[in-house]
């Protein structure tokens, strides 16, 4: 099923990239990173490629607090 823009926001904004399937987390990364960055990893080592996506996922998934310490 094609995703909304409006429902891929709301996947990105409430981190629930966990709870998406394969074929709506490749929508949710293509567009939140491009579908030709998303495209490059396809070209990199099985090693290289395991580790962008997962840090594509990543960043989706977690929130991101901005510390005032040191």
């Amino acid at each position: 099923m094609k995703l909304t823009d409006k429902k891929i926001n709301h996947i990105i904004d409430n981190k629930l990239i966990d709870n998406c399937t394969e074929k709506e987390k490749e929508q949710v990364l293509n567009f939140a990173f491009g579908k030709d960055y998303m495209e490059t990893l396809d070209k990199l080592s099985k090693k290289k490629r395991n580790l962008h996506y997962r840090l594509c996922l990543e960043s989706l998934s977690v929130n991101l607090v901005k510390s005032d310490s040191p």
